[in-house]
């Protein structure tokens, strides 16, 4: 059985933890935008979860597609445009 699950849109670093205080306790969240695209990547594996529990090994694949930085020289950007091998 192979499963696919794609996430479109450009990824987000996990952000730093930020830290706030309430009732003389110290309390740790994440900063929105990680908070954010965490809960849609959820959403979409969410969407092609198995409905049987998978037992045994199990491999993951995961590829990356960003888009090119506008700091990138002309020859950069025409190497990163070349199509990759493997």
């Amino acid at each position: 059985m192979m499963i696919n699950c794609t996430v479109y849109g450009d990824p987000v670093a996990q952000g730093r933890p930020r830290f706030t205080t309430a009732g003389g306790f110290a309390r740790a969240y994440d900063p929105a935008k990680s908070r954010d695209y965490k809960q849609y990547v959820r959403q979409e594996a969410l969407k092609v979860k198995p409905v049987e529990i998978i037992f045994g090994p199990i491999a993951l694949t995961v590829k990356i597609y960003r888009s090119i930085p506008k700091s990138f020289s002309k020859r950069r950007r025409t190497m990163a445009l070349k199509p990759s091998r493997g």
